[in-house]
């Protein structure tokens, strides 16, 4: 067996493996708890036992012939709800199995992306009820498993409600422990040399800087700009959210948050920021991603805007605003494929190598330092200890690894955390040779 003995980006590499193979999450060693659909609770006239030869039991629950669907009404009865009662309190995976009917088949064969998957809803003991995928349309009918998301359980016995969506045939639901990715013993050690500065803002212009933006707004091509900005800021946005439900990603939302936020920095007037203020704590507090293929792109930039409003509008929150933006952008950050803490993938290539640590952790970091250092810790090792000498190396050729095609992209998301830095501090923490790589795709 090879050892390897220190944090390297081949270990973390290793690691991103490891992770891909058990379904992208690290499970503890100790037996699931493993829960057979029939066995379950089913509400009469709703849900019925129906023989999957697929199935190891050869049995799963579907709704009745006839039956609508009602995920997404929480108000109503759920269709089975199972008891368990785990072994240790603490945060589970649950993961399903599943298998379409002849119309569920015909459904996903119909499908033309993602967003067409079935869905059901759940709800874990007081929880809020929650929608996840439970069938994908590139799945043969006969099975199909789904890790769900990291639920909390208490450790008394529990119930987890279940409204199953048409055309599927639920197996059974599998609980096992979750485990985080592991904090290298170098990071946990690290203290940053370069650190916010205690004044706001931090994001993308400082106490030095601000003075002389406020000044360009209005000077040659960029008044024609800060007047749309005015514009979009002045509309208001409606937001209602019932108590005890979740919303979905609205990129719209959050643009109208962040043009808010920026017109209050820029202007001092405190009614945009409070604005923003609201609709970003109202929205965070209840925006579910749930587990949708290749989402943290779309949950990064819910945390990337947050993160600017936190900041721009610090003075305008109240204590509980704060508390409640800062811990929602974590357990935002929790779901992101690099993981929390972010050492599930390399830095310095693929998807970890994108917006995820360079911008949306780093401005969570810089963000809420005050009240947090950790998350700064984390990412400033990863940028500057990991990130920043590879480069450094890489872009003496000047070319960027990942071709004509990626590379641009992921090129932009090093100018994002170089910008970043620069930006907080008035220091450039990447070699100058970063500069000159978009000559390669030039010539």
């Amino acid at each position: 067996m090879i050892q390897v003995r220190r944090y390297t980006p081949i270990r973390s590499a290793v690691l991103a493996l490891a992770a891909a193979m058990a379904g992208t999450e690290v499970l503890a060693a100790m037996k699931p708890i493993v829960l057979e659909a029939e066995a379950a609770r089913l509400t009469p006239g709703r849900a019925v036992v129906v023989e999957q030869a697929s199935f190891a039991s050869q049995q799963g629950v579907s709704l009745a012939e006839g039956c609508k669907t009602q995920v997404g009404s929480p108000e109503t009865p759920p269709d089975l709800v199972f008891t368990v009662t785990v072994a240790e309190a603490g945060r589970y995976l649950i993961r399903t199995n599943a298998a379409t009917d002849a119309k569920g088949t015909e459904a996903m064969r119909r499908a033309a992306s993602k967003n067409a998957s079935a869905y059901l809803m759940l709800k874990v003991g007081n929880g809020r009820p929650t929608q996840r995928v439970v069938f994908v349309p590139w799945s043969k009918p006969e099975s199909c498993v789904q890790t769900l998301g990291k639920f909390a359980f208490d450790g008394t016995e529990q119930e987890i409600a279940v409204w199953l969506p048409e055309g599927v045939r639920l197996d059974n639901l599998t609980l096992a422990p979750y485990v985080p990715p592991a904090v290298p013993a170098a990071v946990a050690a690290y203290q940053p040399t370069l650190v916010p500065p205690p004044s706001r803002p931090r994001l993308w212009v400082n106490q030095d800087s601000l003075p002389q933006i406020r000044a360009n707004l209005d000077q040659g091509e960029n008044a024609q700009l800060w007047a749309k900005v005015q514009e979009r800021a002045a509309k208001p946005y409606a937001l209602t959210i019932q108590p005890g439900t979740e919303v979905g990603y609205n990129s719209g939302l959050e643009s109208a948050a962040v043009y808010k936020a920026f017109v209050c920095l820029m202007t001092g007037k405190p009614e945009p920021g409070r604005e923003a203020v609201h609709l970003m704590h109202e929205y965070l507090a209840a925006v579910e991603f749930g587990n949708l293929l290749d989402i943290t792109r779309e949950i990064g930039r819910a945390m990337y805007s947050g993160a600017l409003v936190y900041d721009w509008c610090y003075s305008l929150m109240t204590p509980e605003e704060r508390e409640s933006i800062r811990a929602n952008l974590m357990r935002l950050a929790d779901d992101m494929e690099i993981g929390w803490p972010p050492f599930r993938q390399m830095i310095v290539n693929g998807h970890g190598n994108e917006a995820q640590v360079n911008r949306d952790l780093l401005a969570i970091a810089i963000a809420i330092y005050d009240e947090d250092p950790v998350p700064y810790q984390y990412c400033a090792y990863r940028i500057l200890e990991e990130l920043v000498p590879m480069r450094r190396f890489e872009y003496q050729s000047p070319r960027h690894n990942q071709g004509v095609s990626y590379g641009p992209y992921r090129y932009g998301w090093d100018i994002h955390s170089a910008w970043l830095f620069r930006r907080m501090t008035g220091k450039p923490v990447f070699d100058d040779n970063l500069g000159g790589v978009y000559r390669f795709w030039q010539y």
